[in-house]
């Protein structure tokens, strides 16, 4: 009885330093995903009109709504039959963070990072503005990333 009671003692220590220790593992996607400055074109530029700063889409009828809500046509009338790029939905998803600030130049570092643990994903953008120039500098920070799995959530993060 008395080593059965070590025995638990010890599975239960065990058991909580393993749980402890348990490292909080993001894998980096970075590589896999392709990034934008130029993301969707000179027809659909409305994006400053919109309320809201981040977009997640992941099928073609959103992303067909997007392109519809963002068409912006006043001085290229051509604008009218143009379409946005082709992404196949059934392998990839679209996410874009607006972010801006003051300079000359803005130096922009990304990174797509998955926690399986938590079921996100993690979008990280960290911004450098450099000089003392009044630019206002903006950047959607578009990029395609594999498919978005079904429960996954998405975290933007902007440094």
């Amino acid at each position: 009885m008395k080593n059965m009671k070590k025995l638990f003692l010890v599975l239960l220590i065990g058991s909580m330093f393993f749980i402890a220790c348990k490292k909080d593992e993001k894998q980096d996607l970075t590589k896999q995903c392709v990034f934008y400055d130029n993301f969707p074109g000179v027809c659909f530029n409305r994006l400053a009109a919109l309320a809201f700063d981040q977009i997640i889409i992941t099928d073609n009828k959103a992303y067909q709504t997007f392109a519809d809500s963002i068409r912006d046509h006043p001085y290229n009338t051509n604008c009218d039959t143009a379409t946005l790029p082709t992404i196949d939905f059934t392998k990839y998803s679209l996410l874009g963070k607006h972010t801006s600030g003051g300079g000359c130049n803005a130096t922009y570092y990304r990174q797509i990072l998955q926690d399986k643990n938590e079921k996100k994903l993690i979008y990280r953008i960290i911004v450098q503005y450099e000089g003392s120039c009044s630019m206002n500098l903006a950047s959607w920070n578009w990029v395609i990333i594999p498919k978005l799995e079904n429960g996954y959530s998405v975290e933007f993060q902007v440094n």
